[in-house]
């Protein structure tokens, strides 16, 4: 976790087979489908007269965010949703998915709008429970054109509590499954007693993931601190003790810790970077912040241009600032520049 700010799911190995240990039983149908349809535009979402025909509930509900009730369903621990669904744009700021390069894609989600008190359906209390379990949603966006577009199954990966928004991670298929896109460590790599722990189940996986990441955090941290020669990317500060590594794309195992996916940052500044409320523009390093900031003392930051380090190799990756800030901007109003 970074703070309190962004929770993060912190499993280990997240995974199908693993959900369905925990999901019930009826959701596997649900998923077959979502995974059978994947990538196909449906001219209605598949609940009444467009509910599949082979499934005794619907897997989804006018509401963005649904769970299948619990009449119909054999809970027999937390409640869990089995989809979620962009349509009403207006109201919500929910964007397309975007394209991560490797087969997967990320989808920001906006939470939903309601009083569970008074409606008496947490539906952000089920959406929450996923990402905590590694219980995977199926998603639907809905097109201009008509119809909805299924982008498939996704792994609810963080949620960002400032901007109220979910980030998924998709689509879970055999394909993505295979390549282990949604793994924080490499299996091989795994010593046996470290092979063990995690057989155990999810509070060891827990532990594992907790343990990796302060390790691999370090020894990113000391490759940034000398790229960035021991001052922030944008602050200009120079006191090591308050400088940390900042991931352009989250932290998804090994594979994120290299220079380019980094920037060196100042401890409160990084808070902000990862709670997208400042970015970073693909094309010139200028910062941008969101509107919330107007009245900060960080608008100074709004329009500057971010120090590069010398090595071209350790310089932030283009691609990977492009999609975060495409993130951010779909969460932010974007404060205009002076």
């Amino acid at each position: 976790m970074i703070d309190s700010v962004v929770i993060e799911c912190d499993l280990a190995f997240p995974s199908l087979p693993n959900a369905l240990k925990l999901a019930p039983a009826e959701f596997e149908l649900g998923y077959e489908w979502f995974q059978s349809h994947q990538g196909e535009v449906i001219p209605h979402l598949p609940f009444g007269k467009g509910r599949p025909t082979e499934l005794d509930f619907p897997l989804a509900r006018q509401s963005g965010i649904h769970s299948p009730s619990e009449r119909s369903m054999r809970y027999t621990g937390r409640r869990y949703a089995i989809s979620i669904h962009s349509s009403d744009l207006a109201r919500y700021p929910d964007k397309a998915p975007i394209d991560l390069g490797d087969g997967t894609w990320v989808f920001d989600y906006s939470s939903q709008d309601n009083d569970a008190s008074r409606t008496h359906q947490d539906y952000n209390g089920w959406l929450m429970n996923c990402l905590e379990d590694g219980v995977p949603v199926g998603v639907m966006t809905k097109l201009t054109t008509g119809g909805y577009k299924v982008w498939g199954l996704a792994f609810v990966e963080r949620y960002n509590s400032l901007s109220k928004m979910f980030t998924l991670h998709g689509p879970v298929d055999a394909s993505t499954e295979r390549l282990g896109r949604f793994t924080f460590a490499n299996p091989d790599s795994l010593s046996n007693k470290e092979r063990v722990e995690l057989s155990q189940g999810t509070e060891e996986e827990r532990r594992f993931v907790r343990r990796l990441m302060r390790q691999q955090q370090d020894d990113f941290r000391r490759k940034l601190l000398d790229a960035y020669g021991f001052r922030c990317a944008i602050s200009d500060a120079d006191v090591p003790e308050g400088l940390q590594a900042a991931h352009i794309e989250p932290y998804r195992g090994t594979r994120s810790q290299r220079t380019s996916n980094g920037v060196l940052l100042r401890a409160d500044i990084h808070l902000l970077y990862d709670a997208r409320l400042l970015s970073i523009t693909p094309e010139d390093h200028i910062i941008r912040l969101s509107e919330r900031l107007r009245a900060s003392t960080y608008r100074e930051f709004n329009g500057r241009r971010i120090r590069m380090p010398d090595r071209t190799a350790d310089q932030p990756d283009d691609t990977l600032l492009e999609r975060q800030y495409k993130q951010f901007a779909s969460e932010n109003r974007v404060l205009a520049l002076d």
